[in-house]
């Protein structure tokens, strides 16, 4: 997720025949109604515009809607993969890492995530013909925060030279916070996901998190 100041564009200006990229860290994201995302903004220093959103806490039925939303709106979308469930898939279990270990997992993950969105997902998005495309990433960078304390996640982002900024406000045009069926819903919550083992205070306590993660995107 991310931000800069960048102009608002209107449904009809989306219409227009410049190209047009909106990426999305999703967890899940939805389009409500009309455009899919009717304040989308415009991001500065690229060639071609582009745009990001973000959203966490992914579910698969909402994720699915949204894609055939926004195709129906006469946009090509592709979803970057949650780096997590792919670390977990390949093999690899972080849960009895410490210290500096899970630091250096964690700058890892954040690693990954800039890599997929910056370089060969991009790539794939400028293959496509149409105009109006958009790219949903199912988590985004700051979510590494929710997994690092406060003074953990500053010297991450030093070690980058990186600024907490540029990652939660400049990166992404929106961040959608899907809230996990554990708080409120929890017959429905389910941990299937082998990348998802946490019951359900521990899902409680990771939703809540990784929303504090992003608190102060202007399209939160």
């Amino acid at each position: 997720s991310g931000g800069c100041p960048r102009e608002s564009l209107e449904q009809g200006e989306v219409e227009e025949q410049r190209e047009e990229l909106l990426t999305v860290p999703l967890g899940g994201v939805v389009a409500n109604s009309g455009s899919p995302f009717p304040e989308c903004r415009e991001q500065r220093g690229d060639d071609d515009a582009n745009h990001r959103a973000c959203g966490h806490d992914r579910r698969e039925d909402e994720g699915a809607l949204q894609d055939q939303q926004l195709t129906n709106e006469g946009f090509s979308v592709i979803t970057v993969p949650e780096i997590a469930t792919l670390t977990v898939g390949a093999g690899f279990d972080p849960r009895s890492l410490r210290g500096e270990d899970w630091l250096r997992f964690e700058t890892l993950m954040l690693n990954a995530q800039m890599q997929f969105e910056d370089g060969f997902f991009r790539q794939l998005v400028s293959l496509m013909k149409n105009d109006k495309r958009v790219m949903i990433c199912d988590r985004g960078c700051m979510d590494v925060a929710a997994y690092l304390g406060d003074k953990d996640f500053l010297e991450l982002l030093q070690r980058r030279d990186l600024s907490k900024m540029a990652l939660r406000d400049q990166r992404y045009d929106a961040v959608f916070h899907l809230e996990t069926a554990a708080n409120g819903q929890e017959a429905y919550y389910s941990s299937a996901n082998p990348a998802r083992r946490e019951g359900v205070e521990e899902a409680r306590d990771a939703d809540s998190r990784t929303l504090r993660a992003w608190l102060g995107h202007p399209r939160l």
